[in-house]
């Protein structure tokens, strides 16, 4: 066999790998768990809000300096390194470029990673959020960060914590909001109002997800009615997260989500509507969950430090009539 022959049987190979991985839905968090199981006293893994830094251990512990007594001087050594980006290699994915698959929804499929919602001010962000995290899963975490509300905190510090122990903790987080990081940052900003170093922080936050099997569902307002803006906004999202969708108008938003490295993405249209409270999602014309929007905005822990698990159970309305 050619070298050149070889060389596209390879290719062939690896695509059918990626294909294979963005539809083997929550098999990649099935590794990570077992994989965590086997690391319980070192460190899992790392991630950043801001300028903050936090760890967790593969027992879902923060690690600390706490920790350094209990295991000793190569302990030290990790935690020297901890400004880095940190994963243990068992939770590193052997398939580089794939688009791991969390769960589906009929046709569409949700891949691990970062899921930026996009759309001006009450169109339904937070509640399409909620339900897409809530389906087929009986918790998902929470994490409330930068509103003037009761229960959210401006603290980089707490949100950073929060967000690791959430990724330790279930497929799907649901963070709310970044708004305030997305505008900071030491990168000049674009004309759709975020930075180029939020941008970074975003596609770091997504290869990370993707790697622990999670979908992290983000919130994103661009605070302007500017289709350009909104179009700007949305192109930045669909470059740096493996899936985004998009207010199209009235109750249309449009998705797109990532397979893998050199696949074409996956598109198409969801319905969010609402009924007696209750948000009621479909694809193609399928409905596949619903939540309830007041259930949501009660079950749900009202302090950010102390991220919640949420119960789908706490989120279902007791009846509901199509």
């Amino acid at each position: 066999m050619s070298f050149e022959n070889m060389s596209t049987g390879m290719l062939k190979a690896r695509m059918a790998d990626l294909k294979a991985a963005s539809t083997a839905t929550g098999k990649r968090r099935m590794i990570t768990l077992a994989s965590l199981n086997e690391i319980k006293k070192e460190l899992a893994f790392t991630v950043r809000y801001d300028r903050h830094i936090t760890a967790i251990r593969g027992d879902g512990q923060p690690y600390s300096d706490a920790n350094v007594a209990e295991e000793g001087d190569k302990a030290k050594a990790s935690l020297v390194r901890i400004a880095e980006d940190l994963r243990h290699p068992s939770l590193v994915s052997q398939l580089p470029g794939a688009a791991w698959a969390n769960k589906s929804f009929g046709k569409l499929i949700i891949p691990a990673g970062v899921c930026l919602i996009v759309g001006g001010g009450g169109v339904g962000k937070t509640p399409l959020a909620h339900a897409l995290a809530g389906h087929e899963v009986d918790t998902y975490s929470v994490v409330r960060i930068g509103e003037p509300l009761s229960g959210y905190t401006s603290s980089n510090q707490k949100s950073a914590e929060s967000f690791a122990q959430a990724l330790y903790a279930n497929s799907d987080v649901v963070l709310d909001s970044i708004k305030d990081l997305l505008s900071s940052g030491s990168g000049a900003a674009m004309k759709s109002g975020i930075s180029r170093d939020a941008l970074s922080g975003l596609s770091a936050w997504s290869s990370l997800a993707c790697d622990l099997g999670v979908t992290v569902y983000v919130p994103v307002n661009p605070s302007t009615k500017d289709p350009e803006v909104i179009e700007l906004l949305a192109e930045a999202a669909r470059s740096n997260a493996t899936m985004t969708i998009v207010h199209d108008q009235g109750p249309k938003w449009n998705f797109w989500s990532r397979q893998g490295e050199g696949l074409d993405r996956n598109t198409g249209t969801l319905l969010l509507t609402f009924r007696d409270g209750v948000a009621r999602v479909s694809v193609d014309g399928q409905a596949v969950t619903q939540v309830s929007e007041q259930a949501a905005g009660l079950a749900i822990s009202s302090r950010v430090s102390d991220w919640d698990s949420v119960t789908r159970r706490a989120l279902s309305p007791t009846s509901s009539n199509d």
